[in-house]
């Protein structure tokens, strides 16, 4: 039975470009589903570029879909949408790598390792970084970045997926689980309420498999956004940057920069 890889784009072509590039170098990548999910923010247009990307990388064998969305929200409204999907279909694991994360060499081979011998409802592949490359550590709180299900697990977020959700998702979130901030309203603090309410454990791993590059995009002001250019020119200067320790630091990534090389390990355990 495969496992399925979801990815969301919308307008950072450059992001999507080294995501593939990155994801596509696993070498169980070949064993998986992937499919590509072209978000839609209240009738705005994908970027023009993002047709070239897909096409470059089309030998993959990926499938493409377009989001229709009317949710003023469409990146959350998108994500509770796919994930629902996959669990109705007939994958084994379920893994959501949005195109602003960057994974390492065995990030599949992680995943797929933690699912299959803890008992979690998910595994996330980002973290601090830590030294033991073979320990992982539980949690009770959720991050999106890098993050495995096994399908039927997917379960949870059935029930939500309705009107009441989709017109207004953090109203809805902040209704259904009282106490909810509003940082933690998006699907991610959906999955995170769901996470406290039944007491899940998520696991992360100690030395971090993926990281999320997402240091510009829609709705940030940084000074880290890259200028106007042609795509190469784009892709280039993010790989260098993703090259850069004095670059990639906590003040740009929202998590801790990891090598994505292969990493040398045999089996996982948990704690020290």
């Amino acid at each position: 039975m495969k496992d399925l890889i979801l990815t969301t784009t919308f307008r950072r072509p450059e992001m999507l470009w080294l995501c593939l590039e990155n994801i596509s170098a696993c070498p169980e990548y070949a064993e998986c589903d992937h499919q590509i999910w072209v978000d839609s923010h209240q009738n705005e247009q994908p970027h023009p570029d993002l047709q070239q990307v897909l096409k470059h990388f089309s030998p993959l064998g990926f499938s493409v879909y377009q989001a229709d969305q009317t949710s003023s929200d469409a990146m959350n409204s998108l994500t509770l949408t796919i994930l629902v999907n996959a669990y109705r279909s007939d994958y084994r694991d379920v893994i959501l790598v949005e195109e602003d994360i960057m994974v390492a060499r065995d990030f599949l081979r992680y995943t797929r390792a933690v699912l299959d011998n803890f008992d979690c409802w998910c595994s996330v592949g980002s973290g601090h970084i830590g030294t033991d490359i073979e320990r992982i550590d539980f949690s009770n709180h959720f991050s999106p970045w890098g993050v495995g299900w096994k399908r039927e697990d997917l379960r949870y977020f059935v029930e939500h997926a309705k009107p009441e959700y989709y017109q207004d998702i953090y109203g809805y979130v902040a209704k259904t689980f009282p106490g909810t901030g509003p940082n933690d309203a998006a699907w991610d603090g959906l999955a995170n309420r769901l996470v406290k309410v039944n007491n899940f454990k998520v696991a992360f791993p100690h030395v971090p498999r993926c990281f999320h590059a997402g240091i510009y995009g829609q709705y940030r002001t940084r000074t880290s956004r890259l200028q106007d250019g042609p795509l190469a020119q784009k892709v280039n200067e993010l790989r260098e940057r993703f090259q850069d320790p004095a670059w990639m630091t906590l003040e740009y990534a929202d998590c801790a920069p990891c090598d994505l090389g292969d990493k040398p390990w045999e089996r996982l355990r948990y704690g020290s």
